[in-house]
Parts: C-alpha cells; sequence; structure tokens
C-alpha cells in the first residue's frame, strides 16, 4: 500500500487516476460483493436511453428500449448506469420533448448539453459503458402521462443500474460538471476536507435515488467516493487501510436501509433504519 495516495492524485478529477480508480473500484465489488449486483427480481431496462458509443465522435443518441433489446445477441439485458443531478433553472437546460425527439435519435453533439451531461458521457465512454439514463433526456419534459409512467418505474430505474453518479461537485445546477480541480490540493485531503464532504453527502444526494442504488460514485468538491451495499471508499484511502471513513457518516447502503433487503450490517457502521426524510 501507498502510505500517502493522496499524494499521487491529480489536481482534476477527470485525470486518468480517479477513472482507473472508479474501475478498480467496480471490478472489486463485482468480484467479491455478492450483494451488490444482480438486485432486481425481474429483468428491467428503461424506456429511453442514453446512447454514449460514439461520444468520441461528438455524438449521442436517445434509444428506445425496444430498439436496445433487439439488437442484443443474447437474452442478457446490457448494463446502464443513471444520474443524480440538480437541475438548476429548467428553462436552460436541453431536455426531452416531443419535437426534439427526432433529433436526438439522429443524434446530438454533447455541445448542446450541460458540462455534468458532457462529462458523464465521457466517464462512461472511458470506463468501457455504452448507456445512462438521466431524467431530462429520457422522460419528456411536455407530456405529463409520460411523466407519471416513468415516475412509477423510478424504484425499478434506480435498483437496476449499474451504477448511480452523483453529481454533489454541481449542487447548483448541471453547469458546473463532474472533471473539476479539486477545491483543495491533493496533498491537503488528508485529513483536512471531511468535514465539507460529509455535510455535502447527507445533504445533498441523501435522498432516495442514494438509497434505491445498490452502487453510487460520488463526485464531491475534494474527491470522488465509492459506496455500495458493502463498502465506502475514497480517493485518499482507496482500499479502506487507513479506515479514513469510519468516523464520518457515509455508511454502506445495505445497512439497513428502508429502501432496500437489509443485507449484514458491516462492524462498526450505524443502521440506517428509521431515518426520516
Amino acid at each position: 500500500m501507498d502510505s500517502r495516495p493522496w499524494d499521487m492524485l491529480n489536481s482534476n478529477m477527470g485525470a486518468y487516476q480517479t477513472i482507473n480508480r472508479i474501475e478498480s473500484w467496480i471490478a472489486q465489488c463485482d468480484k467479491g460483493h455478492k450483494f451488490c449486483h444482480g438486485y432486481g427480481e425481474e429483468p428491467f431496462f428503461p424506456t429511453r436511453i442514453i446512447d454514449v458509443q460514439n461520444v468520441g465522435d461528438s455524438t449521442l443518441h436517445l434509444r428506445d428500449r425496444t430498439d436496445v433489446l433487439s439488437s442484443c445477441h443474447d437474452d442478457k439485458l446490457p448494463p446502464y448506469w443513471t444520474l443524480s443531478h440538480r437541475w438548476g433553472n429548467p428553462n436552460n437546460m436541453f431536455k426531452l420533448l416531443q419535437t426534439n425527439e427526432g433529433q436526438m435519435k439522429q443524434g446530438i453533439s454533447p455541445e448542446h448539453l450541460p458540462k455534468t451531461f458532457q462529462d458523464v458521457a465521457s466517464l462512461l465512454r472511458q470506463l468501457g459503458y455504452r448507456y445512462i439514463w438521466i431524467d431530462s433526456l429520457s422522460i419528456f419534459q411536455d407530456k405529463p402521462e409520460d411523466w407519471q409512467k416513468e415516475a412509477d418505474s423510478m424504484t425499478s430505474i434506480y435498483r437496476n443500474s449499474l451504477c448511480n453518479i452523483s453529481a454533489i461537485s454541481s449542487s447548483y445546477d448541471t453547469s458546473q460538471g463532474l472533471f473539476n480541480d479539486r477545491y483543495s490540493h491533493p496533498r491537503l485531503l488528508y485529513p483536512m476536507s471531511f468535514n465539507f464532504e460529509r455535510y455535502s453527502m447527507s445533504g445533498t444526494i441523501w435522498n432516495e435515488e442514494r438509497f434505491l442504488s445498490s452502487r453510487v460514485v460520488h463526485f464531491a468538491c475534494n474527491q470522488v467516493y465509492w459506496e455500495c451495499l458493502q463498502a465506502t471508499r475514497c480517493e485518499a484511502d482507496p482500499g479502506n487501510q487507513l479506515a479514513l471513513l469510519n468516523d464520518i457518516d457515509i455508511l454502506p447502503l445495505g445497512s439497513g436501509s428502508i429502501y432496500k433487503k437489509p443485507v449484514p450490517a458491516q462492524p462498526g457502521h450505524k443502521s440506517l433504519a428509521g431515518i426520516s426524510r
């Protein structure tokens, strides 16, 4: 183990070290956490999804579920991600409307989208994934009956996603992005930044989407956090050897959450049962 892993972090959270770290957390969870995958009881895929496969060619596509499933060569549904974000002023944000559905299916440039959405698309492609569900781009914003239908599916959408991205660093609106420079120099991440990060994570993303997702990658202001049903991690202590997160209120998602099937609580962690929201 590196005794001071925070010393080796790039000042920008879109650097390859951060992407590689997220990739390693996913691999470790896939390999060693039996509660964190295969959570949905029935096969599920959202009604509409954003396809980032061609983001390198500056094109994103809206896909219908039937189109995605018809291209599958076996019965296995493709993995997809979800995003938790703050809208800001909806009048200033590109969103799915009945009038631009055709345009979005033909392909739109990421430049038309907020910075957070651009960074999310880039992150998925670097990690090797293709699909992400974003509420403003996957639900018709001018069709109330579609909103109601998709709202009824929200539990399934988040529960069955491979991972949820929480854009804490874009806590005001989606123009701020994920791949920002850290507020503090990486050398100061331990032990200086955790009070602020704890406030951000518990106050901004402590919501239903967090509880419904079996895995969450939190892009906070100073570093990236990993949270799943059986572990919590951060860039300053990627393997939890220093136990930097043990004394703050970032708990494994499965610790008695009222939104999930209970899994065995990890030693030293409090239960989330009974939290009022």
